[in-house]
Parts: C-alpha cells; sequence; structure tokens
C-alpha cells in the first residue's frame, strides 16, 4: 500500500512555569506570544477527523519507526512531496 509522504507545520502546545510562583506580567508576556510551530516530515498511516498519524520510517512494509499524532486543527501548512 502506497502512503503520501508530507511536510506538515503545526502549532504546538506549550506550557510556563514550574514549582515556583509565577509574576503574573511576565505569564502575561508569555501568553501573547505566538505558540511555536513543528515541522515533521514523513508518511501519513492513518488519516481521521480529527487527526492525521504520521511515520517517520517505514520498513518492508510491515515496522514502523516512530509515529506522530498531529490535531488537524493544529495543522498550518501541509504539502504532499511524492
Amino acid at each position: 500500500m502506497e502512503y503520501p509522504l508530507v511536510l506538515v507545520h503545526w502549532l504546538d502546545h506549550e506550557s510556563s512555569g514550574g514549582p515556583e510562583w509565577e509574576d503574573l506580567e511576565s505569564q502575561l508576556e508569555w501568553a501573547a506570544e505566538l505558540p511555536p510551530i513543528g515541522q515533521t516530515v514523513g508518511w501519513i498511516i492513518w488519516e481521521g477527523e480529527k487527526h492525521i498519524v504520521l511515520v517517520d520510517t517505514i520498513m518492508n512494509s510491515t515496522e514502523t519507526g516512530t509515529a506522530h499524532k498531529i490535531l488537524k486543527e493544529n495543522i498550518v501548512f501541509k504539502k504532499e512531496l511524492q
């Protein structure tokens, strides 16, 4: 079976703070920053209504490397490479 090879840019989730109290002004500055954008290249092995799953390696058509589940609502750019 053929799987599409794609480049996907996606908005990441992040947290700010640790085990101590945080300064509200610093948190508000951080809150105004855009989320980081991840970039993943891989084969789409599954696509559903809410997310896609990419793998970085397909070995002998029977095994895969790492799988990445990416929410469709977080995708800001997707390009098929094949």
